[in-house]
């Protein structure tokens, strides 16, 4: 296996074990390494990419290269040929032979360059597109968790002035406390079901609008 092959592996494992790693949605700082983790690992993986697109480039300037000696080569063949100095000839075609093994050996390596590049390309969509709807998700996380610290705060700070007042407000400060814990609650429980809802499940409606609009567009090819 080449270089290139076995760096390739690595990175689509490493970027395939993000995927399906199971994390603890409890705990925002986690969410937030995995998302600095994805971010490191699409930028890995972007190199590879590149490294690859690079090789194609590479190895399609020498294929080239490698044709021009051929037909060259075989001007020169005809030219012994026709001195009838078939010796030199003979040496020519065996260069040519030569040649045109590598010629069949780098459009293979470019094949496989190619798919590189591409599977490579294809994982870094992926990872591009679960990062950004992940870090929407952890944002929306945090400002709900600011909401809820807050309330916390607000309910402390009233039962704490409530503990100064005299015993005819003391009932009045429990209610509105009482009122603001079930509002802290129904944060928290938004905070928990959101957190347990990163993988959203696919919108019938949004699909069937997507399907209605690639519908329309074919007919547009189909037409023109």
């Amino acid at each position: 296996m080449s270089f290139l092959a076995k760096t390739r592996t690595v990175i689509l494992g490493h970027l395939n074990e993000l995927l399906d790693k199971t994390i603890d949605l409890d705990s925002i700082p986690v969410l937030k390494q995995y998302v600095r983790d994805l971010e490191d690992a699409i930028d890995s993986a972007k190199h590879q990419t590149a490294v690859s697109a690079a090789q194609v480039t590479t190895l399609t300037r020498e294929r080239i290269r490698t044709l021009s000696l051929i037909k060259d080569d075989k001007l020169r063949a005809q030219a012994f040929l026709a001195q009838s100095n078939e010796a030199a000839a003979r040496t020519v075609a065996a260069r040519i032979a030569d040649n045109t093994h590598m010629t069949a050996s780098l459009e293979a390596q470019i094949a496989t360059a190619q798919q590189q590049s591409q599977t490579l390309q294809s994982a870094v969509d992926k990872m591009v597109s679960k990062h950004d709807a992940i870090l929407a998700r952890v944002r929306e996380l945090e400002t709900k968790d600011r909401s809820s610290k807050d309330l916390e705060q607000a309910t402390r700070s009233i039962k704490s002035a409530g503990a100064a007042l005299n015993d005819g407000v003391d009932s009045s400060v429990d209610n509105l406390a009482q009122r603001i814990d079930a509002r802290n609650d129904v944060a928290q429980e938004e905070f928990n079901r959101t957190a347990g809802e990163l993988d959203t499940p696919e919108d019938p409606l949004k699909t069937k609008a997507v399907d209605d609009i690639l519908a329309d567009l074919k007919k547009t090819t189909t037409a023109a």
